[in-house]
């Protein structure tokens, strides 16, 4: 079934200055108006989306960084005990064997949590002992008689984590003076 529609006439067979024709290029007009309110708002919703999908990977990096920051604390605990290994040399063959397999066992647990800290986008920064130091991107714990060029550095105290371009922790290193 078709349906009869009727024919809007075109504005070249209605005679100019006939009220028709002052009707028709008022209709026109706010057509006009219409689709640029519509194209606006079409703009402004695209907009929206677009500063909204960037909000929302602002929060989602910033709570990442800052769940981040709170392993590293125990990533550096990690590290301050793991230099502090045991003297086992008097200890009888059993409890050397457990204690042996115990701190295998810490530092599997350190190393799995540092992958999963990478697999978040966490970086290390390691300088390299006898580099110039940067004030930019290290921070200085100390300092020491050495010969040589000055500010380099000698120790690296702690390493540094970066997370993109934004630097978390720098690395913590000891200069010459």
């Amino acid at each position: 079934m078709t349906e009869k529609h009727e024919k809007v006439p075109k504005t070249s067979k209605i005679p100019k200055g006939s009220e028709a024709s002052k009707e028709m290029k008022e209709l026109t007009a706010k057509c006009e108006d219409y689709l640029v309110g519509w194209k606006r708002a079409l703009a402004d919703y695209d907009n929206l989306r677009r500063d909204l999908a960037k909000e929302r990977d602002e929060s989602r990096r910033y709570a990442m960084e800052r769940a981040v920051e709170g392993f590293l604390g125990v990533l550096e605990h990690f590290d301050q005990a793991m230099r502090h290994e045991p003297d086992l040399s008097s200890c009888d063959e059993a409890v050397v064997k457990q204690l042996t397999s115990w701190l295998a066992g810490i530092t599997y647990i350190r190393t799995a949590m540092v992958e999963e800290l990478k697999g978040l986008g966490l970086e290390s920064i390691e300088p390299e002992i006898g580099t110039l130091y940067d004030p930019q991107t290290q921070e200085s714990v100390g300092s020491k008689e050495h010969e040589g060029d000055a500010e380099t550095i000698l120790e690296v105290v702690s390493r540094g984590w970066k997370m993109g371009e934004k630097i978390l922790r720098p690395p913590r290193v000891i200069i010459s003076s």
